[in-house]
């Protein structure tokens, strides 16, 4: 995992990298998009998980569930209620099950703490987590 030396000069080590999204993480330096911080100035890697809001996929689940018991209470007169309420009920439950946390990976640097990456998949804010963590360990 050490890097080679060519003439004196260590190479970089690639610890990750994604075209797509612009996170470059080397032993060097971390690039988020166009913004870049040498490793050897980041001090702590922290990983923030914010939950996923499911209150508007609740609220709209309830009235539609209500809509339906009012519909099915109503007997034929109801029909209306119930398609109503049933589709909203499928409405809700699929944006409630729909629904992601946000994952940010910060950094803490001499000038302060800056929420370099966010986004809603796991995986990748993982990686990148990892990937700093030992870049930041290398430099040490």
């Amino acid at each position: 995992m050490y890097p080679h030396h060519t003439h004196g000069m260590p190479l970089e080590h690639v610890f990750f990298q994604d075209p797509q999204s612009g996170v470059i993480i080397t032993s060097s330096r971390a690039q988020f998009g166009g913004t870049m911080y040498p490793i050897s100035g980041i001090t702590a890697v922290s990983p923030i998980r914010i939950p996923a809001k499911r209150g508007a996929g609740i609220a709209l689940a309830f009235i539609g569930a209500s809509s339906l018991a009012f519909g099915v209470s109503a007997g034929g007169e109801g029909a209306a209620f119930v398609l109503m309420g049933l589709l909203m009920t499928i409405a809700g439950v699929f944006i409630v099950a729909s629904a992601k946390p946000l994952f940010i990976v910060r950094l803490a640097t001499a000038g302060g703490q800056v929420d370099a990456l966010s986004t809603r998949d796991e995986r990748a804010a993982v990686a990148v987590l990892n990937a700093l963590q030992h870049a930041v360990a290398s430099r040490r």
